[in-house]
């Protein structure tokens, strides 16, 4: 009887080993990225990251952050302006590009201090801008693009820190609330998302040139609450469609997921806002935290993955670009929180 007993009890223990490892390796699959925090002075609006500086709009002001140590931003620059910017766009060159609800400015940011250059556009709350965008070509840009709700601007930066005003498309049956680029040598192609949902395209080629164009159809057009949107371009330089996987911030009913022939939304914790896409993992900002959702390698479905709680995160999510364009770190902004940066997975 003993024997047999004995051998139960072998038996059991191996199952409960076989469960504990299994739940090892379930609970390191889902381990949370290591998070670092860095508290501001003043509220963040908006960052962008250029050459290992993160440039931040804040209440009244400009901050600028070094990198060097990419999870210890150090404050290297800090101006006060007469009022708060929302958009914040960095160059090359040490150029910054400034959006307020009056205008769009340019500074110079060099030894550590920054210096208002000069003011290219002029408007007013009821035209207020989303988005501020540059066309880079072989590490050098051609074109500076600013999107408002019913515009874009295309300005001539021959000289970067004076731009001049090129060209502009209305926007006569739309109101835009998002907007990405794509540029090469011939062509430009800006993807421009729309208030209702739907994606037009604003396209320009230099061999060809008859002026911008806006397209009358819009691609993935879907009514709804929709927040803004975030996707990658194709390696392949395939422009004429959106590249894959594409995702539109549905606000509190989540975010819409488009992969293949896969169309869903996944339900976010909180109001989501906005965020970043890899191959295998797609992180979103809500009002609280950044959702980080897997893609599956077997079927392009997705799924929840972790959560990181902080405390009001805005909607951006920027990934800190090495000269290997390794994006290893991406940083977002929570208020007067400050910056978080977390490691992607």
């Amino acid at each position: 009887m003993r024997p047999k007993c004995y051998v139960y009890a072998v038996i059991l223990m191996l199952f409960v080993t076989i469960l504990s490892c299994k739940k090892g390796k379930d609970e390191e699959e889902k381990e949370k990225p290591q998070v670092w925090h860095c508290q501001t002075n003043k509220k963040v609006i908006d960052i962008d990251i250029y050459n290992r500086k993160l440039y931040a709009a804040v209440e009244n002001g400009i901050q600028v952050y070094d990198l060097t140590n990419s999870t210890n931003p150090v404050k290297i620059a800090d101006t006060t302006l007469s009022e708060t910017p929302l958009l914040i766009k960095a160059g090359n060159d040490s150029v910054l590009y400034i959006a307020t609800n009056s205008g769009v400015y340019s500074y110079k940011f060099k030894n550590n201090k920054i210096t208002y250059i000069h003011k290219m556009l002029t408007s007013g709350w009821y035209e207020p801008y989303i988005k501020i965008l540059i066309g880079y070509y072989n590490n050098n840009y051609t074109k500076l693009f600013v999107i408002s709700r019913k515009k874009c601007y295309i300005m001539n930066v021959d000289d970067k820190l004076i731009p001049v005003l090129d060209d502009e498309v209305i926007f006569s049956d739309f109101e835009a609330i998002d907007a990405h680029i794509y540029i090469n040598a011939g062509s430009a192609f800006i993807k421009v998302v729309e208030k209702n949902g739907g994606v037009r395209t604003i396209s320009y080629s230099y061999y060809q040139p008859v002026g911008w164009s806006v397209s009358s159809n819009c691609v993935y057009c879907y009514a709804g609450n929709v927040r803004g949107s975030w996707y990658k371009f194709s390696s392949t330089n395939d422009v004429t469609s959106i590249d894959e996987p594409f995702v539109y911030a549905l606000g509190i009913d989540g975010i819409r997921y488009i992969n293949n022939n896969v169309n869903m939304v996944v339900k976010t914790k909180n109001k989501a806002l906005g965020g970043y896409t890899s191959f295998n993992y797609v992180y979103v900002a809500d009002s609280l935290g950044v959702h980080m959702f897997k893609i599956s390698s077997n079927d392009n479905t997705i799924f929840d993955w972790t959560y990181i709680e902080m405390n009001g995160v805005t909607r951006k999510i920027v990934p800190l670009k090495t000269n290997t364009y390794e994006n290893t770190y991406l940083y977002t902004v929570s208020g007067s929180a400050g910056i978080y940066i977390f490691k992607k997975l």
